[in-house]
């Protein structure tokens, strides 16, 4: 039980930390720190991912479990390939990048729906978060054809992160 506190501890400190990234995204850091920015976000999914999975676990969310999952892995595997893509800008892989945006924008839906499972518990937290994820995921894929929601899609995820973190500090107080 005390395990599965600290790893909630550290999921929750991994969301704000997050929500500090994407306001940096506001910021230009040159490619490198761009490079750097993405990789950590990256390794911030991990303790993420096992927060959300206990609260699942919790729960007896099954659902959330394997959607979660998907979701992350979906996440890396574009976080890697945009990275790729960043570093080998000969390299096309735009079509790829493409379907693995809205591959991540649809398991991102599902996964704010499975979170909305979560109102019995969290009450209105897990309903802004449910909802601000499934908005994150629409706005994430129109990213792709209308640029200019990038400062949208930004704030819905620095939101997203933000009430995130207090889902997990909460699951703490809750699983004390």
């Amino acid at each position: 039980m005390k395990k599965e506190i600290n790893y909630l501890k550290i999921a929750a400190y991994s969301s704000v930390f997050l929500a500090l990234i994407f306001i940096s995204f506001f910021f230009s850091f040159g490619f490198i720190g761009d490079i750097i920015r993405n990789l950590i976000q990256l390794i911030l999914l991990i303790p993420l991912l096992i927060g959300i999975l206990i609260i699942a676990k919790k729960n007896k969310l099954t659902n959330l479990k394997i959607i979660s999952v998907v979701t992350v892995i979906l996440g890396i595997l574009y976080g890697l390939l945009y990275i790729l893509s960043l570093i080998f800008q000969n390299i096309n892989i735009a079509t790829l990048l493409l379907f693995l945006i809205f591959a991540y924008s649809l398991s991102f839906v599902l996964f704010g729906i499975a979170i909305l499972n979560l109102k019995k518990q969290f009450k209105l937290i897990a309903v802004l978060l449910g909802i601000i994820g499934i908005f994150y995921a629409i706005l994430n894929a129109l990213l792709s054809f209308i640029p200019i929601l990038t400062i949208l899609l930004l704030i819905f995820g620095i939101i997203f992160y933000i009430l995130l973190s207090i889902l997990f500090f909460r699951a703490i107080k809750k699983y004390k």
